[in-house]
C-alpha cells in the first residue's frame, strides 16, 4: 500500500470537504439573512386564553403550497371559480385598471352597519372595513388588509384563466418585499395579525 498516496488523496478529499462545508455554510448564512418570514398571530383572551402562533418562511410555504394537489388547489394554483362570481370579470383587465391609475380611493360604502373602503396608495392596494352595528367599542369589528400590488399582479399575471389565482407566484413576490403589515383583524373577541419580516419568531 502507498501511504503517500493514500494520504494525498485523504487531504485532498478533506480539503474538498471543508471547501463544501465552508460554502454550504456560506450559503446557508446568506440564505438566512435574506429570507422572509410569513407571522401569523392569532389571540382569543375570552376562549381560556387560546392563542395560534404561525411561523413560516416564504420559501417553505412556497414549497408546501406547491406541493399540494387537492380540491381548489392544485400545485400553487387555486380555482376560485365555485367560491365567488367572476363570469364576466376580466381580472387582468380590472388589475392594470387599478395599477395604472392614480392614488386614490376606488370604493367607499358607508351607512349604518359598516363603513368599507377600497383604496391604492405608494403601491398598495388597501382595504378596510369597519363594522359600525355594535353597541359598544368593545365589540366593534374592524379588518384591515394592505397588500403589495406587485403581490396581487403575480397573483394573476401567471394565472391559467380568469377564475384561477397563482398563490406561488404570490408568494415569490411577496418575499421581494420588506418588514410588511398585511392583515389586522379586531372583533372584541379575538384579534388576528398577519405580517412579513425577516425574524424567524412571531415575537
Amino acid at each position: 500500500m502507498n501511504f503517500r498516496s493514500t494520504r494525498a488523496r485523504l487531504a485532498l478529499g478533506g480539503a474538498i470537504l471543508a471547501v463544501a462545508l465552508l460554502a454550504g455554510s456560506a450559503l446557508k448564512v446568506q440564505a438566512q439573512t435574506s429570507q422572509r418570514w410569513l407571522h401569523v398571530r392569532v389571540d382569543n383572551p375570552d376562549d381560556k386564553g387560546e392563542m395560534v402562533r404561525v411561523n413560516l418562511p416564504i420559501a417553505l410555504a412556497e414549497l408546501l403550497v406547491s406541493s399540494v394537489d387537492h380540491d381548489q388547489l392544485h400545485h400553487g394554483h387555486v380555482n376560485i371559480g365555485h367560491h365567488a362570481d367572476l363570469n364576466g370579470v376580466d381580472l387582468r383587465a380590472m388589475l392594470d385598471a387599478v395599477r395604472t391609475s392614480p392614488d386614490g380611493e376606488f370604493v367607499s360604502v358607508k351607512n349604518r352597519d359598516q363603513d368599507i373602503r377600497v383604496s391604492k396608495q405608494n403601491g398598495y392596494l388597501l382595504i378596510h372595513v369597519n363594522d359600525l352595528n355594535r353597541r359598544n367599542d368593545k365589540d366593534r369589528q374592524e379588518v384591515q388588509i394592505r397588500v403589495p400590488l406587485s403581490v396581487v399582479d403575480a397573483l394573476v399575471a401567471s394565472s391559467k384563466g380568469g377564475d384561477d389565482l397563482d398563490v406561488g407566484a404570490a408568494l415569490r413576490a411577496l418575499a421581494a418585499h420588506g418588514d410588511t403589515d398585511l392583515v389586522n383583524v379586531k372583533d372584541g373577541k379575538q384579534t388576528v395579525h398577519i405580517w412579513l419580516d425577516s425574524k424567524n419568531d412571531g415575537d
